[in-house]
């Protein structure tokens, strides 16, 4: 019996290429609702992922497979059907457009096979080449903390190294026969910089009762706000306006904000969003956070099968064994400060406005939810949670 390990997201059996639209952007939605059922899963504390990042790792585990892990994986996290598959890569070349002279936003897949047996069906290598630009890497996987070394050595690279060790020790076996990765990077510069002259320290209220002293960040000038769906909501772009971050303060806990928040109730929000003359006070933080998805938050999203030995994976044996994803590895990271955003994620699978008269005074100053989205179609390509921006991690 032959087991696997693979690292990130997935989508249905289609070997034959999706078609590529070029004049309209694809809808959010689904990788949406796929991000916010995440954050709900996760829970309180500090958080970071990226949905973008997991769902495209996914998005070529399925076209390894078919049966009924292919139908959970794709289910669970929305690429139940050709078109949100086409979706997805649609939305990947309108990101890979965005990069510019002010705001750098890089996306890389690829795949790990073992040099010592390398049965992996032409087809697939193909499709995934197409549609995701992912090659093929060969590595031996039964020197397996020498083959993790070079996984790992490419994501750092990818990243800029900011996600230094992406797989863990013991996460790589002489059992693992391919290992999926994608890996995800942004650097951008707000719009308008904060001044560091008048960053001071200022009590961040983690609850009723306790409060942290954290570098708070000033400027007043005209931003895009909505007060609804039990939230304030501020954007804050980039250079280019390509991209922007979201921040949302909710009226009462992060908690119940948190159960509420879908790509509906996130779409209304954007679509709420209107310019005023803002004061605006927000805390510098920095996240960074380590996670292992298939021991609870997949599994608990319904996602059973794909864990479970199965003869479902013909592209990587010919049918001829029972594999399984041994592991779901994602980290990711944020640094945000006066001058702008640097934000990393990488995932792996293991098979095996007008001016208002009046200012609007907004301190970001108690636990809240932010996205780094597309500003036009408001993919979320990171997202989480600040309860408290003195630790770096939950």
């Amino acid at each position: 019996m032959s087991f696997s390990k693979w690292i990130v997201v997935a989508v249905t059996l289609v070997l034959s290429p999706l078609a590529r639209a070029q004049d309209t952007l694809p809808p959010a939605s689904a990788n949406n609702e796929f991000a916010f059922e995440v954050l709900q899963r996760l829970g309180p504390g500090n958080q970071i992922f990226s949905p973008h990042s997991i769902r495209t790792a996914f998005a070529m585990c399925l076209a390894a497979t078919d049966g009924e892990t292919n139908k959970q994986m794709a289910q669970i996290v929305g690429l139940d059907g050709r078109k949100t598959q086409a979706d997805l890569v649609n939305m990947q070349a309108a990101l890979d457009a965005v990069s510019d002279g002010e705001i750098v936003l890089r996306t890389a897949s690829r795949l790990w096979g073992d040099s010592r047996s390398g049965y992996i069906e032409q087809p697939f290598l193909d499709f995934v080449r197409e549609q995701y630009g992912a090659e093929l890497g060969q590595v031996d996987f039964g020197e397996s903390d020498s083959a993790r070394t070079a996984i790992n050595r490419w994501v750092r690279e990818q990243t800029i190294g900011n996600i230094p060790e992406l797989l863990p020790t013991g996460s790589v076996t002489p059992l693992t026969v391919l290992v999926i990765t994608n890996a995800i990077y942004f650097l951008g510069k707000w719009e308008n910089e904060f001044q560091k002259q008048l960053t001071r320290k200022m009590p961040f209220h983690l609850n009723a009762n306790d409060d942290v002293q954290v570098p708070f960040m000033h400027r007043s000038g005209q931003y895009q706000l909505a007060k609804t769906q039990g939230c304030t909501a501020v954007s804050l772009p980039y250079q280019g306006g390509q991209l922007r971050m979201v921040i949302m303060l909710p009226d009462g806990g992060l908690a119940g904000f948190r159960k509420g928040l879908t790509a509906a109730t996130y779409a209304q929000l954007r679509a709420a969003l209107k310019y005023e003359q803002v004061d605006l006070a927000m805390p510098r933080f920095k996240l960074q956070e380590d996670r292992q998805l298939q021991d609870e938050i997949l599994p608990a999203m319904g996602m059973k099968a794909p864990f479970q030995y199965s003869l479902d994976w013909g592209p990587l044996n010919g049918g001829k064994h029972r594999l399984c994803i041994d592991g779901v590895f994602h980290s990711a990271m944020i640094d945000v400060d006066e001058a702008g955003t640097e934000a990393a994620a990488a995932t792996a699978i293991a098979v095996g406005r007008e001016m208002a008269v009046f200012s609007t005074r907004l301190a970001i100053d108690r636990p809240f939810a932010f996205t780094i989205e597309h500003t036009k179609s408001g993919h979320v390509l990171f997202a989480g949670e600040v309860a408290n921006p003195k630790q770096r991690k939950k």
